[in-house]
């Protein structure tokens, strides 16, 4: 009896050792920061080994680890796949939306280990545009992103001005696992064009630079209208929103995207949320049309308080489009003047002005001062200007009204590059950096003086004075000669003030 129950407690025992071998160990991904996640996989998914598994005849003398994270079946071995890859070995990343084996797989895993997210369904996708070799998307990736090149797939772990530093797999065709390697983003850019694809899956939408030339209005005119993360037709894509008739989003022509023949543009709404929007459904979207363009005659206008709800009591706004509805890119003061390169009528028979950089006024918001300002005239003029009194304004154009740049104190000196007349018939002085200087604030000297060459004289100074930077009174000044000093002069100069 005696060894019958030790012969049953040893199996028992037995048995829990068994179960506890099976038992694979756990693993959960830490809230926190990006670079705490990316610590934690990095003792998970160790350098130097393989994202594979084997059964224990196949596996021989190496390591192999079994485990789960976030509740999902992996391993890592110390065991290289064959390059053959018939895939017997490679593990696959299976619960997520786009599965895959090898570098896919690995990355899509851990992108959605970091994110909690699929990546072509979930995350925000941009797209190689390979119509235009526009490389574009490269200057938006940021640390968390997952990078396809048409050819391999990795997650970025690090950015500088020129590559990456990725974490990624399958490297040399054995599904190795690599950690701080580094691809310039000229070879990413390389590499998705000579694949004609690619892509930058990130679990934020990218906020491209505001280009008022490559967006255009579109106008939803049905019910509604979906705005996607991924420019796809699939059912389970997420959607970035979901907008409603008469709703005004700005599609960005330079990224347009075709799948299954439907024409998907990267796309913001007025309310700064992006996505990818299908514009070529016209039972859902319309392009706003900035109808009858009336003339494009240069004018002058001063930005004036308006009744008609566009501008309020101090404030004067610049529109996307020819509408009330789009979106303010600008808002100018009262007041100054505004350079305008013509002007349309929209839809609705409203006329609009368009600012030189390509924005919209509404006509009741604008005091036109000048119909034409061809008359304004400008000639090289090569001086240095000094400013004459306390202060000095530097306009962004030849006007008194035109909005501040900056300001040169007394004594202060410009370069100058041209003369400008303009439609007033005052005379402005142009920088070299751009700017205007009012020719009644400043001193002009031309530099145009006389050299008499030959002369070696010393003379003492019966009082205190002071060289200067150039042969005139109102030059800043280089250093003081004290009252009886000796100085040799080589050089006499006569200014043109003689």
């Amino acid at each position: 009896m005696k060894k019958s129950l030790l012969a049953t407690a040893v199996c028992l025992c037995l048995l829990l050792c068994v179960a506890a071998a099976a038992q694979a160990e756990a693993y959960t991904v830490p809230s926190g920061s990006l670079q705490t996640k990316l610590d934690y996989l990095r003792n998970v998914f160790p350098k130097g080994t393989y994202w594979n598994h084997w059964s224990d005849s196949e596996l021989g003398s190496y390591t192999q680890h079994s485990f789960t994270i976030n509740g999902h079946a992996t391993s890592v071995s110390t065991k290289p796949c064959p390059k053959t890859h018939d895939g017997t070995s490679c593990n696959h990343c299976g619960w997520v939306s786009y599965k895959g084996y090898q570098c896919t797989g690995f990355a899509r895993m851990m992108f959605n280990l970091l994110w909690d997210m699929d990546t072509e369904t979930a995350s925000y996708g941009m797209r190689y545009l390979p119509d235009t070799d526009d490389a574009s998307l490269l200057d938006y990736v940021k640390p968390g992103d997952m990078v396809y090149t048409g050819g391999h797939m990795f997650i970025v772990t690090g950015v500088n001005a020129t590559s990456y530093t990725v974490v990624h797999c399958n490297k040399n065709s054995t599904c190795d696992i690599r950690w701080d390697d580094t691809y310039t983003k000229q070879w990413v850019h390389d590499k998705m064009k000579q694949n004609k694809k690619g892509y930058v899956a990130s679990p934020t939408p990218v906020k491209l630079k505001d280009d008022i030339t490559s967006w255009v209005s579109y106008e939803v005119v049905s019910d509604s209208h979906d705005m996607l993360r991924w420019p796809s037709t699939a059912s389970n894509v997420k959607k970035s929103c979901t907008m409603s008739k008469g709703s005004i989003f700005y599609a960005d022509m330079n990224h347009i995207y075709t799948n299954s023949g439907k024409k998907f543009a990267y796309s913001k709404t007025a309310d700064g949320k992006y996505g990818w929007t299908n514009i070529s459904d016209t039972s859902k979207c319309k392009k706003v049309e900035t109808v009858t363009r009336v003339d494009s005659i240069p004018r002058i206008a001063v930005s004036a308080k308006a009744a008609t709800g566009n501008s309020k009591d101090d404030q004067c706004y610049v529109k996307r489009g020819p509408y009330e509805a789009e979106t303010t890119i600008r808002v100018e003061d009262l007041n100054i003047i505004i350079y305008l390169s013509g002007c349309v009528r929209n839809k609705y028979g409203n006329l609009w002005y368009i600012t030189e950089d390509g924005g919209y006024i509404y006509s009741g918001d604008l005091e036109i001062k000048e119909p034409n300002i061809t008359n304004q005239s400008e000639t090289a003029f090569t001086a240095v200007a000094v400013v004459s009194g306390d202060t000095c304004a530097l306009k962004e154009k030849p006007y008194e009204a035109a909005a501040h740049r900056a300001t040169l104190s007394k004594g202060q000196t410009a370069q100058i590059v041209a003369k400008v007349v303009n439609y007033h018939g005052n005379v402005w002085y142009k920088t070299a950096e751009g700017k205007y200087i009012y020719s009644g604030s400043v001193d002009i000297l031309t530099g145009n003086y006389s050299v008499y060459t030959n002369v070696n004289a010393s003379f003492r100074w019966l009082e205190e004075v002071y060289t200067h930077a150039l042969p005139y009174e109102k030059m800043p000044k280089v250093y003081k000669v004290t009252t009886g000093q000796l100085v040799t002069v080589k050089r006499v100069v006569v200014n043109d003030y003689g």
